[in-house]
C-alpha cells in the first residue's frame, strides 16, 4: 500500500501510475508513512499481472525499507560534501589518480599549478598534462621519474621530492611533493595514487638568494661581523678571520667589544649612542688581532630588526684603512721633513715655533 506524502514529489506518483497502466513494470524510492503518521523510506517495485487476453487483473508490490539506508548516504553525501569543501579551499594541491593511470579528483590548487584551471583534471593522464617536468638542478625530468607514474608502477610512496612544473605560458613553479598508495576493494587488488604538494618557489627563491648572499660574503674583500642584541658575536666571515688572526668558531659567543675598539673616547660615545638607540654607525675603529696588536679599520654597523622592530642583530663591516694610514702618515713626513735626508725643513720648524710662541702667551714667560 502506497500513502502519497507531501515529501514526495507528486511527479513520483504520477510516473508509477503511467508506468503500471501501461503494463510496464515501475522501480523507484518513495517516502511513505506509517498508520502511526510516521515516515519512513521504502525502495518499490510494481508490476502488473495480466490475464490470458492481456488485461491488467491486478498488481504486485514488492518494497524494501530503506530508511537506515538513506539515512547512511545522506550522512556520506555529507561526509563528502564537507571534505570537497575543505580541499577546494586548500592552498596544498591534492589529486588522485585511479588504477588506471588517468585522475579522478583533484582540487583547485591542483589544477592552477599544473595549468588546467578551466579543463581540469579528472580524466587526464600525468603524462599528457601540458606541462614541462624539471628536475631540481634544472634538467627536463623524464616520465619514468614522475612521483606519480613511480608510485603507481613501482608501489612505492614518494616524500619530500622537488620538482619544477613549467606551464604552456612559461609559468615555473617548483612544488614539494609527496604520493602514497591508494587501496580499494575493487580493480582486482590494484591500487591508485594520492598526490599532494606544496608549492615552494617563493622559499626556494629566498635560498638561492641567500647562498648568494652567502658566497658574496664568503668572497669578499671586507670584513663582516654579525653579532645579536646583546652584541655577542655570531659569526664572521673569512676574510675578517685573515684581519684578526682567528677563526670563527674561536669568536663564536664571544663580546665583539673585545675585537672591536673605538679610537678615542669620543667615538666610543658616538658608537654606544647610536647602538643604544638602534642606529646605524659608521667611522674609523681599532681591530684587535691575535698577537695584541691594532689595526685601524673603517666599520659600517646596521641594526637588523625583527617584525616587532625590535633589535635583532647588528651587521658591521670592516675595511682595512692600514695603507690608507701608512700613506696619510707618509705625507705628513714628507711635508715637515726632507725627503732626502729626513731632517726637519723649514715648514716644520716654522710649526713648531708657532706652537712655542703660542704656549709662551698662554704661559706668560719667553720662548
Amino acid at each position: 500500500l502506497l500513502v502519497q506524502s507531501d515529501d514526495t514529489p507528486r511527479e513520483v506518483y504520477a510516473e508509477l501510475w503511467r508506468e503500471i497502466s501501461a503494463g510496464r513494470i515501475w522501480r523507484g524510492d518513495v517516502q511513505n508513512r506509517r498508520k502511526d503518521g510516521s515516515l519512513y523510506w521504502e525502495r518499490a517495485l510494481i508490476a502488473p499481472i495480466k490475464d490470458a487476453e492481456g488485461r491488467i487483473t491486478s498488481y504486485i508490490g514488492i518494497n524494501e525499507d530503506i530508511t537506515e539506508l538513506r539515512a547512511v548516504l545522506d550522512q556520506l553525501r555529507d561526509s563528502e560534501s564537507r571534505f570537497r569543501g575543505v580541499l577546494s579551499t586548500m592552498v596544498e594541491g591534492v589529486a588522485v589518480l585511479a588504477p588506471q593511470g588517468h585522475f579522478i579528483y583533484s582540487n583547485p590548487a591542483a589544477e592552477n599549478a599544473f595549468g588546467c584551471a578551466e579543463q581540469g583534471l579528472v580524466g587526464q593522464r600525468p603524462e599528457d598534462l601540458p606541462v614541462a617536468r624539471l628536475r631540481p638542478d634544472g634538467t627536463p625530468c623524464p616520465p619514468e621519474e614522475y612521483p606519480l607514474l613511480v608510485t603507481l608502477n613501482e608501489e612505492r610512496e614518494v616524500r619530500d621530492q622537488i620538482i619544477g612544473i613549467r606551464t604552456m605560458t612559461g609559468t615555473l613553479r617548483w612544488l614539494r611533493v609527496n604520493t602514497c598508495l591508494l587501496h580499494s576493494a575493487g580493480d582486482q587488488g590494484r591500487c591508485g595514487v594520492v598526490l599532494t604538494f606544496s608549492d615552494v618557489t617563493e622559499r626556494r627563491h629566498a635560498n638561492e638568494q641567500l647562498r648568494l648572499a652567502f658566497e658574496v660574503i664568503n668572497h669578499t674583500s671586507e670584513g663582516v661581523m654579525v653579532s645579536d642584541a646583546q652584541h655577542r658575536i655570531m659569526s664572521i666571515n673569512p676574510a675578517l678571520e685573515r684581519m684578526l688572526g682567528l677563526r670563527n668558531a674561536q669568536l663564536v659567543g664571544r663580546p665583539s667589544g673585545m675585537f672591536v675598539r673605538a679610537i678615542d673616547d669620543a667615538s666610543f660615545a658616538a658608537v654606544n649612542e647610536a647602538l643604544t638607540q638602534g642606529r646605524s654607525w659608521q667611522g674609523e675603529v681599532r681591530l684587535k688581532k691575535k698577537t695584541g696588536r691594532s689595526m685601524h679599520s673603517w666599520a659600517a654597523i646596521a641594526v637588523v630588526r625583527d617584525t616587532d622592530n625590535r633589535v635583532k642583530h647588528h651587521v658591521s663591516v670592516f675595511s682595512d684603512m692600514t695603507e690608507r694610514k701608512e700613506a696619510q702618515e707618509r705625507i705628513e713626513f714628507l711635508a715637515h721633513h726632507d725627503p732626502l735626508t729626513g731632517l726637519p725643513n723649514r715648514l716644520l720648524l716654522r710649526d713648531r715655533v708657532a706652537q712655542g710662541m703660542a704656549q709662551a702667551a698662554r704661559m706668560q714667560s719667553r720662548v
